[in-house]
């Protein structure tokens, strides 16, 4: 159940295939390489200069339209995220509040040869995952072959997931001097220091230019075994049947397999916002893996 789809490609139905000199022990055969590639893209070319620029300009905040989950106004629902709206991810007591700008065309062609078409014609490729998934129905195997891609393209272009202390610790050097309790940070510039909600908004944003529509959850509490629960941000599809979790997903060598879950009941603004009111505290929604049931 979890063997990587692309591990069987028929190398003949890939195009330009192109050996590499070497392959590490334990990656990937060459086939495969070249088809992710071919479905990533290339990655962009801006000068680094010419993205520092664009940063030193942010000087206001335009926050994106949430719906505000609970008193604490730390945890939020969007369903929509436009071309350089911001989202408030945090604060800190020297810093004030954290918000990261959502700078979609500063990813350059590192977003490119995104649409629902090339989409379905990997998902061909792959053999509609009817290995791996057999036991779940065509459009379910299509969203998950869509989250798969999707935290593929967002490892591309912010790296694996980093630690939330360097993380936070990056925006100090995105104060805002006009209006010292906000920084603001472009999310072009969190390659190498992305969490969990850097990863939730770059890929909400690409399940979008695949034609799924996503809303991201921030600041849910998930349940960790071996410490106490923390904060976490994810997506829900499908009127919030299914939960989504890139960043975990974007922890693994090639993204595979997706962790994509079914909610015991759908997770919407309505009902994450009566959590906070239903009797004891830690209710939970639970969800099970949509591979491995």
């Amino acid at each position: 159940m979890n063997d990587n789809p692309l591990e069987d490609v028929d190398e003949e139905n890939v195009d330009h295939l192109v050996p590499e000199s070497s392959t590490p022990s334990g990656a990937m055969d060459f086939s495969v390489e070249v088809q992710r590639k071919q479905f990533l893209g290339g990655i962009s070319a801006e000068p680094k200069a010419q993205r520092q620029e664009s940063i030193n300009n942010i000087t206001e905040v335009h926050p994106a339209k949430v719906e505000t989950l609970t008193p604490y106004n730390e945890e939020f629902f969007v369903e929509e995220i436009k071309e350089g709206e911001d989202v408030l991810v945090g604060g800190g007591l020297g810093d004030g509040k954290y918000w990261l700008r959502c700078d979609w065309s500063a990813f350059g062609t590192e977003l490119d040869n995104l649409s629902p078409q090339r989409l379905n014609d990997f998902f061909d490729r792959v053999g509609g995952l009817q290995e791996q998934a057999p036991q779940l129905g065509a459009e379910t195997r299509k969203m998950l072959h869509a989250c798969w891609r999707a935290a593929q393209k967002a490892q591309q272009v912010l790296g694996k997931p980093g630690l939330e202390f360097i993380r936070n610790e990056s925006f100090s050097q995105y104060s805002n001097h006009q209006k010292p309790a906000d920084c603001i940070k472009p999310l072009s510039a969190s390659r190498g220091e992305a969490v969990c909600t850097e990863f939730a908004l770059i890929t909400h944003h690409v399940l979008d230019r695949l034609g799924i529509k996503s809303s991201v959850v921030i600041g849910a509490y998930k349940p960790n075994q071996a410490e106490l629960p923390g904060r976490h941000t994810f997506l829900v599809l499908d009127s919030g049947k299914v939960v989504f979790d890139p960043t975990t997903t974007a922890t693994q060598a090639d993204c595979w397999p997706p962790k994509v879950f079914k909610a015991e009941r759908p997770l919407t603004v309505n009902s994450l916002k009566d959590m906070s009111t239903e009797g004891e505290f830690g209710h939970k929604i639970k969800c099970s893996d949509i591979l491995t049931g």
